[in-house]
């Protein structure tokens, strides 16, 4: 544990290996909040990249489908292990019974309990828990040692690479769930410079923004959530931001007036 620890701290490796395995729960964690409550999607599909660094445990995963209520996701349900590249696609009820029986079945045979028994599927599997109760957010000491070896920009780039798709989605959600008028009151009682724009925030923030980034956002508890920031122009030189999570709930949690020049200064990356 000593070693590891200390690995972590200085070798910019394994910071960025940490980091995707997050990220990686995190893009997971954001898929599941978007199928849980769909009553159309019945099955999952474990879904791998399959390539010289597939794990052997991965490749008998790859196109396993089993009814997204089922005790097997609970521990297999993606990241399963350091750099696992895997997701989960879907079905509805009609699309799984078009399958051929044979595939049916095949899924059906596949055992959590033998993988884990297996010499080798056994030690791959790594991560044996829910995504659901992992970590979303980067604890300061790790966002710390990000900008201390300049990798804050990298992993950027890489989630965005990884999830491309679901930040699309994400931000059409906040988009559509709209800015609630509670939220807005308490934006403008921290901020009063955004009294005169109250008519304009309300109507353009989220429908009509100048700019939706996918940022890192500074807790209150230190942490760093990683974020859809939805920029409206007010002025010259003020902004209005929003903020909701890039993985998780879609409600906008925090409306901010920034100044366009400290905004400039934050390294973002454009979802559209």
């Amino acid at each position: 544990y000593n070693d590891l620890a200390l690995l972590s701290q200085v070798n910019p490796y394994w910071l960025e290996l940490h980091y995707r395995n997050n990220m990686m729960t995190a893009y997971n964690s954001g898929r599941w909040t978007q199928i849980a409550y769909n009553d159309l999607v019945e099955f999952l599909v474990y879904s791998s990249v399959l390539d010289s660094g597939t794990t052997e445990l991965c490749r008998k995963l790859d196109g396993v489908i089993k009814p997204k209520d089922a005790p097997f996701w609970e521990s297999f349900y993606p990241p399963n292990h350091h750099k696992c590249r895997a997701t989960v696609s879907v079905l509805s009820r009609k699309q799984y019974e078009a399958l051929p029986a044979s595939m049916r079945q095949a899924s059906a045979e596949v055992s959590g309990t033998d993988l884990d028994k297996d010499a080798t599927t056994g030690k791959e599997h790594q991560f044996t828990s829910s995504p659901l109760v992992s970590m979303k957010t980067l604890p300061a000491s790790m966002m710390e040692r990000a900008q201390k070896y300049g990798l804050t920009q990298s992993i950027l780039n890489y989630s965005h690479a990884q999830s491309k798709h679901v930040l699309k989605e994400q931000a059409e959600a906040v988009a559509k769930q709209g800015l609630s008028v509670t939220t807005l009151n308490n934006a403008i009682k921290q901020s009063p410079e955004l009294e005169p724009f109250r008519e304009m925030i309300q109507e353009k923030l989220l429908t009509s923004p100048d700019e939706v980034l996918f940022a890192f956002d500074e807790l209150g508890s230190g942490e760093f959530l990683p974020s859809v920031q939805f920029v409206l122009e007010l002025d010259d030189s003020l902004r209005g931001v929003a903020f909701a999570s890039a993985y998780g709930n879609t409600r906008v949690y925090r409306v901010s007036a920034i100044a366009q020049q400290v905004l400039s200064k934050q390294m973002f990356i454009e979802v559209r």
